[in-house]
């Protein structure tokens, strides 16, 4: 167990409101983003290895059919791969050194590669655990879509039209419901299977708090990734008519402009985790509170 430096402790040590739990995440996000920053800018960073290696193309035909071929390829799939896990591994990094520090101990940045390191592998099975359960809960609305269009545009069509709208619940219920696992996994060391229970287990009769807590979390994160791609797109508009077929995804102003975008991105990236913990360590003290009594 590494050992411990105090810090100041922004995550509640009982169970709260829904306002306090925002604000807890607001505060974790503005107190210990600092200790987090590195890793997190690292994660970007990773994912602009695939565009470095990604032939640069233009608009023509030719072109895409360049970019194609490259996806196809083994190594591609292969560098694609190594890239999420690491930036899992990451992710992993930055719960637990976050999670920490919420609660008032620092184990430090190698400590906390060391322990993401050692989470990483249940990290990659617990999320592949979470996407297959949300294909299975999108089955029922892609099966209903596909009926919808094959009906036609009769009175049935539009009954399964809004079958189809109502089936969107369950995907939703079970990003929200099954959410809570990274952290489970991360700081409670549980195994991918246990570390999806216990999600379960903790988001149930809370749903409304949680979505509430999330959302305003959210709504921060959306609100800015939509000036960042408002920017990105009038600068991929500006390149292409100042230099027709050097606006592809490969071209190297592309990657510049990505590259600066990528210390926001990190800091969006922690305030994502910063409204997971606030929810995860809420839940996690009202079952403790519960379970002594009080």
């Amino acid at each position: 167990m590494p050992a411990m430096v105090p810090v100041p402790a922004t995550l509640p040590e009982r169970p709260t409101d829904v306002g306090a739990q925002v604000n807890a995440a607001f505060r974790t996000f503005g107190t210990h983003a600092r200790a987090v920053f590195a890793p997190a800018l690292a994660g970007q960073l990773l994912a602009l290895l695939p565009y470095l290696a990604m032939p640069e193309v233009g608009s023509e035909p030719a072109a895409a059919a360049e970019l194609l071929d490259w996806l196809a390829r083994p190594a591609t799939w292969a560098l694609l791969v190594a890239v999420s896990v690491a930036q899992l591994h990451l992710s992993c990094v930055i719960l637990y050194r976050l999670g920490c520090r919420g609660r008032g101990r620092d184990p430090g940045l190698p400590a906390s590669f060391q322990h993401g390191l050692q989470r990483t592998a249940a990290a990659v099975a617990s999320l592949l655990l979470y996407l297959a359960g949300l294909a299975a809960a999108s089955l029922p609305f892609l099966l209903l879509v596909g009926l919808a269009a094959a009906s036609g545009q009769g009175a049935l069509s539009g009954l399964l039209a809004l079958a189809a709208l109502f089936s969107c619940a369950l995907p939703v219920w079970w990003s929200l419901a099954a959410g809570l696992a990274l952290p489970a996994v991360v700081l409670e060391r549980r195994g991918p299977i246990a570390a999806i229970g216990r999600s379960l287990a903790l988001v149930r009769g809370s749903w409304w708090r949680i979505s509430v807590v999330l959302g305003v979390v959210l709504l921060v994160h959306l609100a800015v990734s939509m000036v960042l791609g408002t920017v990105l797109a009038i600068a991929a508009m500006a390149g292409l008519a100042s230099a027709p077929g050097t606006g592809g995804p490969g071209s190297g102003w592309m990657l510049a402009l990505q590259l600066l975008l990528s210390p926001v991105n990190a800091l969006l990236l922690i305030l994502l985790f910063s409204g997971l913990l606030a929810v995860f360590n809420d839940r996690v003290r009202a079952v403790e509170h519960a379970a002594s009594g009080g």
